[in-house]
């Protein structure tokens, strides 16, 4: 709001509290309709479905590598959109590669179990050679 002034919560100052308030519940409000609004957005639900990845490299992009690689678009309001635009295009083949290496840990692992199981195994983790059963 251009009435409260500059407002940092890390900082502690809030301007005015009822002003700050006022805009806080309506930022609120806001958030939840655009929720009802994109309810069955694909996109979201497939960002939603893979933010381990977003999460684990999302510091690192935002506060390392686009301020050194983009300093003058990272100055400024549009060249800050811009860059949120291409890190989650970005993300889009990172989460594909994310979820086949998953996925082959995964399988991998099951294959192991079922050896386990079976009583087949003379070796487990043959390829990081951990544990051995005779």
């Amino acid at each position: 709001s251009g009435y409260n002034g500059m407002v940092s919560i890390q900082n502690m100052q809030y301007g005015n509290y009822f002003i700050f308030f006022i805009n806080a519940m309506l930022g609120s409000l806001a958030i939840i309709c655009m929720g009802c609004v994109f309810e069955h957005s694909k996109i979201l639900a497939f960002y939603g479905k893979n933010t381990m990845l977003i999460f684990l490299t999302h510091y690192y992009l935002v506060r390392g590598a686009w301020p050194l690689l983009f300093p003058v678009m990272y100055k400024n309001l549009y060249g800050q959109l811009i860059i949120t635009i291409v890190t989650m295009l970005m993300y889009i083949p990172m989460i594909y590669i994310w979820n086949r290496i998953m996925l082959i840990i995964k399988l991998h692992r099951r294959k192991i179990m079922e050896e386990r199981k079976d009583g087949k195994a003379e070796i487990l983790y043959q390829h990081c050679h951990c544990v051995h059963i005779r």
